[in-house]
């Protein structure tokens, strides 16, 4: 028992993990939580208490598939992009958690969170063109998904049942059908884009 024990323990410590640390001033001795964001659910996947000079150190399993994370005090929030083993530092203040742009280590988390920034400081046309070059640049990338259903004022800046703006969902479809086939999101978003396409064919 005590060897099986001991094999378990080395087995676990040998699993491949993400790290999300850093400082958030004005949260001294609060909660902060990491939450999974996947496609079905939202789920706790570690916390702590933030010390005393704001510092916090979180760390979960990585994803068997990239996939968005929250990191969330009370009702702020930040939205990661987990690809595997990153290690992301975040610094910034409380009220600034859900905006902040001082984001290292993830340069899909980065794109995010300027396109969050976007959608708070650009016409719908100017947000449009920077989304657009998210996703043409890597589409198979968590920011490119993001981009896709990003939201301006509750409204998405594309619309699927419109020829044009079907091609960045197809392109961020296809993309993710090549490198991650049996992902649920990946059969979501063909699912989604498949339904318009027929529709259009309809049409015709």
């Amino acid at each position: 028992l005590i060897t099986i024990g001991m094999f378990m323990l080395i087995s676990c410590s040998n699993e491949p993990v993400f790290k999300v640390s850093g400082t958030i001033e004005g949260a001294q001795k609060q909660m902060i939580y990491l939450e999974q964001n996947s496609l079905t659910k939202i789920t706790i996947v570690d916390s702590c208490e933030i010390g005393k000079d704001g510092s916090f150190s979180l760390e979960a399993a990585s994803p068997s598939y990239p996939d968005f994370y929250n990191l969330r005090i009370g009702e702020r929030s930040l939205t990661l992009a987990i690809d595997s083993t990153e290690h992301i530092q975040v610094n910034c203040s409380l009220n600034d958690l859900p905006n902040t742009l001082n984001i290292t280590g993830s340069e899909a988390s980065l794109e995010i969170a300027k396109l969050r920034a976007s959608a708070r400081t650009s016409s719908r046309e100017e947000l449009r063109k920077i989304s657009q070059d998210v996703i043409v640049s890597n589409p198979r990338s968590l920011a490119a998904y993001y981009a896709v259903f990003l939201k301006q004022n509750g409204n998405y800046i594309w619309d699927m049942s419109d020829t044009k703006d079907l091609r960045m969902y197809q392109a961020v479809a296809t993309s993710f059908k090549v490198w991650m086939p049996e992902y649920d999101r990946t059969k979501n978003l063909l699912t989604q884009v498949e339904k318009y396409i027929d529709e259009q064919r309809s049409l015709r």
